[in-house]
């Protein structure tokens, strides 16, 4: 269940987010609760752990920014969405790790998209995969660089370990195929979110490690990759 913080010092802002988020939410057939604050003081007291924050940054007795840096002592896993006026705050709401930014009025089509691959992320990055054929633990997506065929076999290489497996490389494509992971190789199918760098022929992973990008996947994995890039930011 998600759970969804909205602060904002002006009780009319708070309904029309509220209003917002809840049509997107129902939509999306998510369950989740939503808490109204109004005042970032109380957003700081409250116990609950926040998976959203829609946050104000204009408000009276403590700003958006201030709540946010203070949220961020303690809180580095929650999304942040400023809500604000002027566009003049951008560039301070990023350097305390903003996820989106919103000014108002807020445009519903801009924050349902917005909102939507935010959710989307956050998604992903709890999702795994618990199968005996690969592990008896789960595996988690967001964790996996690239999945390798080799000798007969498929390996799931992460940053510090590596588990060998008997799915093919096509059954990891299936399992694969919505979670931002493209076929650069006949024997590589990458994370998308883990590459650091797209040369012309090579791929270079958060790691540092350099992997082939061949000619007959070249422009798909290119494809692949630029759009996730949209979808992400």
């Amino acid at each position: 269940m998600l759970r969804i913080a909205i602060c904002d010092d002006e009780i009319k802002d708070i309904k029309i987010i509220k209003e917002l988020t809840v049509n997107l939410l129902d939509a999306l057939q998510l369950t989740y609760e939503i808490e109204e604050f109004l005042d970032g003081s109380l957003l700081l007291d409250s116990v609950i752990s926040f998976d959203i924050i829609l946050l104000d940054i204009e408000m009276e007795k403590m700003n958006g920014i201030e709540v946010a840096r203070k949220l961020r002592v303690y809180n580095r896993d929650s999304k942040i969405i400023f809500i604000t006026n002027s566009p003049k705050y951008m560039r301070t709401g990023y350097s305390v790790k903003a996820d989106g930014y919103f000014l108002k009025p807020i445009d519903k089509i801009e924050f349902n998209y917005e909102l939507t691959n935010i959710l989307k992320e956050d998604m992903i990055d709890s999702k795994f995969i618990l199968d005996k054929r690969i592990s008896p633990y789960k595996i988690y997506i967001n964790a996996i660089l690239y999945i390798e065929y080799r000798d007969r076999k498929t390996i799931i290489h992460f940053k510090d370990h590596e588990i060998a497996t008997t799915l093919t490389l096509k059954e990891w494509e299936s399992l694969l195929g919505n979670y931002y992971f493209s076929q650069c190789h006949k024997a590589y199918i990458v994370n998308l979110r883990m590459i650091r760098k797209l040369n012309s022929d090579s791929i270079i992973l958060s790691n540092d490690e350099e992997l082939i990008l061949s000619r007959k996947y070249k422009i798909e994995f290119k494809a692949d990759y630029f759009n996730s890039i949209g979808e992400r930011f």
